[in-house]
């Protein structure tokens, strides 16, 4: 009985793949056109360009904090040492992407004339001319500024296609942070990752200045009315730790964010990727026929029983 049973299937097998050189028309005409609709599909969609840079936290180098051994207003004051300069936030990648994620920050990217017109005005890419093609209306050409009016929903526009086209990764093993930004424009995709890094840094800098100074101001205050020698040296102590902050934010251009790995206009676009897309379209039809086939052949079976 085992052998009859095998010798059925054996049979049934044999009759659907005589089924599928019946149908061999049906099976290569569908896979054909899925084939070339998925083909003129991917030569629809634009090239996108990707470009990507990379960072480390920048370190508190000078950003020393007077450490008293004993007392507790010393130890109280060596608290609010380390709370003015900042040290136990600033080593924090977390804080750092979201920074560079919050709508605060977006916002103040567009202080930029140009930014709007990175992110929303791209039209294409002349490869041949190797330059940026603007939408018509929309940017001004000659300073790329953005002539769009300014609305609620403008800047909903705006978020939403930050959120789309940058992308922010933090390596939790290696402590980088990356940013990444995607346009049909390469030159747009890397001005937009270096108009991001700069900004970041001049905000971080012009917080830890304002900072400083306030803090220096508020401590010189107290130092003219505190009697006790040994207050008097950890004000002094904490007042020459935030000069050092001053100072390190004056001469160093990136001050939150140190540039890792820098970006680069890529040559190469990231996507679409045709070949994909086309390969999809052939199983796609091929699974399509075959399915088909079976169902025609199974159909006739039903009827002649």
């Amino acid at each position: 009985m085992s052998y009859d049973n095998s010798s059925k299937v054996d049979i049934d097998i044999f009759a659907i793949f005589n089924q599928f050189k019946k149908n061999i028309t049906l099976i290569l005409g569908l896979t054909f056109f899925t084939t070339f609709v998925s083909i003129i599909y991917s030569l629809t969609i634009p090239d996108t360009y990707k470009s990507t840079i990379t960072f480390t936290l920048a370190g508190n180098e000078g950003q020393g904090v007077f450490q008293p051994t004993s007392s507790s207003s010393m130890s109280a004051l060596a608290s609010l040492s380390a709370s003015i300069t900042g040290q136990s936030s600033t080593g924090n990648s977390i804080v750092a992407v979201e920074k560079l994620k919050s709508k605060d920050f977006i916002l103040s990217l567009n202080e930029d004339s140009r930014f709007a017109s990175l992110l929303l005005g791209i039209q294409g890419f002349n490869s041949k001319k190797n330059q940026t093609i603007f939408k018509k209306g929309l940017v001004d050409p000659s300073s790329e500024a953005w002539l769009g009016k300014s609305s609620d929903y403008f800047t909903t526009r705006l978020l939403r296609a930050y959120k789309s086209k940058i992308t922010v990764y933090d390596d939790n093993k290696s402590g980088l942070i990356s940013v990444s930004s995607e346009s049909l424009s390469p030159i747009a995709a890397y001005e937009l990752v270096n108009m991001i890094s700069k900004k970041i840094n001049e905000s971080s800098r012009s917080e830890s200045l304002l900072e400083a100074d306030s803090a220096i101001e508020y401590l010189t205050a107290q130092l003219a009315i505190t009697q006790q020698t040994e207050i008097r040296k950890v004000i002094s102590n904490i007042i020459q730790s935030q000069l050092n902050v001053r100072m390190l934010a004056n001469i160093r251009e990136e001050h939150y964010l140190k540039t890792f790995d820098s970006a680069y206009v890529p040559e190469i676009k990231s996507s679409p990727n045709r070949m994909n897309i086309a390969l999809v379209g052939f199983f796609s039809g091929l699974f399509l026929s075959l399915i088909i086939s079976v169902f025609l052949y199974y159909r006739t079976l039903i009827r002649n029983v």
